[in-house]
């Protein structure tokens, strides 16, 4: 199963699997992601969710994001 997701991680764009990790792994605030990423609050949230779609994650604290 960690195998799987971690193939599913890498056939990401690389700005969904950055906001995916940082929101649902390292518990980041959104408004803190869309900063680093110099992206749109809406967009890192759709990011994410998009992520979690590709990926069938729910590993973050929430099941969806704040």
């Amino acid at each position: 199963m960690r195998t799987a997701f971690a193939v599913a991680l890498r056939q990401l764009p690389p700005r969904e699997r950055a906001a995916l990790v940082l929101h649902d792994v390292l518990d980041w605030d959104l408004r803190d992601i869309a900063e680093l990423l110099d992206m749109r609050l809406d967009a890192v949230n759709c990011a994410v969710l998009r992520a979690r779609a590709a990926t069938g994650s729910g590993i973050g604290p929430e099941s969806s994001p704040r």
